[in-house]
């Protein structure tokens, strides 16, 4: 990912998968007082559902919405975007942390719901429909692709994958720093990921050297032994 915002990476993650334009999080305007030990913020709800996010800090806070307490903010758990409620549209509220934030050291935002459904079925349609999966690092599937681009898969770039497209070996990219993908042309494919841990072939190729040198001694051994019975036999 970006050294962006975590919502603007949502944002670019979101439109890269969908080919859609428009953010999925969009910013509120908000108004702060800060202070030493406490911090104030407040807007006006628009009827969607609204997320935050806080710069990590390391004391843990007490979070109240509208006066009630949310949650402990700045621990382990916390330290993603939090979902903080969806509440009437024209509604003010406000947000309390019993601890100092900067006026720069938050993110509050309106998640469109309408635009993720509208997504997620754009998504669905260009999926890959899974036909083989294993618990040992093996995924195949088929996809139709309107056009030339690329299938991202929801798995972390590692050492170790490699790709299959109608049988022939393709080049794996990194999308946005993170996730695998595989390029596609127009038409339909199949398309198989394959997991084998880094050095698994050094590794075994070592194992049957070392069996065949055991084997090769052993046999030594044997044959030495029997040729000196066989000298005091006669």
């Amino acid at each position: 990912m970006t050294d962006e915002s975590v919502f603007s990476n949502q944002n670019s993650l979101f439109q890269y998968l969908t080919g859609l334009e428009s953010d999925l999080f969009c910013s509120i305007h908000t108004e702060g007082e800060f202070s030493e030990g406490y911090s104030r913020l407040s807007f006006i709800s628009d009827g969607r559902p609204v997320y935050c996010h806080f710069n990590r800090l390391y004391n843990v806070a007490a979070f109240y919405v509208n006066g009630l307490w949310h949650k402990n903010m700045f621990t382990d758990e916390s330290d993603c975007i939090q979902y903080i409620g969806c509440f009437a549209e024209g509604s003010k509220i406000t947000l309390e942390l019993e601890t100092d934030v900067s006026s720069e050291g938050y993110e509050i935002c309106a998640f469109d719901s309408e635009l993720f459904a509208h997504g997620v079925e754009v998504m669905r349609r260009r999926s890959l429909g899974i036909t083989d999966y294993s618990d040992y690092g093996r995924i195949s599937g088929l996809v139709n692709c309107e056009s030339d681009g690329a299938i991202v898969a929801s798995i972390p770039a590692a050492n170790g994958w490699s790709a299959y497209v109608d049988g022939k070996r393709t080049p794996i990219g990194i999308t946005m720093d993170t996730f695998i993908t595989v390029p596609l042309t127009a038409g339909d494919h199949e398309v198989e990921l394959i997991y084998t841990p880094p050095g698994l072939i050094c590794g075994s190729a070592i194992s049957v050297i070392v069996i065949v040198t055991i084997t090769v001694l052993q046999y030594r051994s044997i044959k030495r032994v029997r040729q000196e019975e066989g000298r005091m036999l006669s």
